[in-house]
């Protein structure tokens, strides 16, 4: 007979996820990181849904909070990652989560480019060069798309400047830039290895299987589907992790 592993009821696999991520008893302000961390990350596509997150796990969270962890003190970091969706993670574990993606999620933000003209060479070209923009410090998304016409004509343009990312955000998902210091209501991007304390390269399968483990303390149990759902690997990546 094909051996079975341990079964959970419904109420079990519920109070363990809950446990987990710090709904059943929030954690004191002190632990920001710890708590981002214990959930892999915080979905943060629009900005108040991640505050609310944050908030309903930990006890007495202030906005400062979290703006000083983002940018002074930059232990957490925003950046596109899981399913091609922004999200804040701890910044010493970024090198990590974008190196767990690099296969599968440049692939198909590739497919999606090419469907609107922008391809293969055209694409990396554009990437790198908005890396290359951001050398001298973070800029606003306007002042970047200067920089990258500059060097890549005026079709770079629209690519830079695109409301879910465009270019940045291939860029974002290569491991070569993140979101950079707010200045009011307004976004700028940074080079990760001059943004990220102690950033450094990652082995992708070591990633891979780090964060398949990450994901099952946090999410579990889980199987393969589940974690390629939540990821946005394809299942034959997530099983392999």
């Amino acid at each position: 007979m094909p051996h079975r592993g341990p079964e959970w009821s419904r109420e079990e696999v519920a109070a363990f996820r809950l446990g987990r991520h710090h709904l059943a008893r929030p954690a004191p302000r002190s632990r920001l990181v710890e708590v981002v961390r214990d959930v892999c990350g915080v979905q943060a596509q629009v900005s108040a849904a991640a505050r609310l997150a944050i908030w309903t796990r930990i006890r007495r969270l202030t906005l400062d909070d979290v703006e000083r962890a983002l940018s002074r003190e930059r232990s957490l970091v925003k950046t596109w990652c899981m399913r091609g969706a922004t999200h804040l993670l701890p910044s010493a574990d970024l090198p990590t989560f974008m190196a767990s993606l690099r296969r599968a999620a440049p692939r198909g933000t590739r497919s999606w480019f090419a469907r609107y003209g922008l391809r293969g060479a055209d694409l990396e070209a554009m990437a790198a060069a908005v890396a290359e923009a951001l050398r001298d410090g973070p800029l606003n998304r306007h002042e970047l798309a200067d920089r990258v016409v500059a060097t890549q004509g005026e079709r770079a343009r629209p690519w830079v400047e695109h409301g879910w990312g465009g270019v940045v955000a291939y860029a974002a998902q290569l491991g070569l830039v993140c979101f950079g210091e707010s200045r009011g209501q307004e976004v700028t991007f940074a080079r990760t290895d001059a943004w990220i304390p102690g950033w450094h390269e990652v082995d992708v399968e070591e990633a891979e299987a780090t964060v398949a483990r990450r994901y099952l303390h946090g999410c579990g149990p889980a199987g393969p589907s589940d974690f390629a759902a939540w990821s946005g690997m394809a299942v034959r990546d997530a099983e392999r992790s």
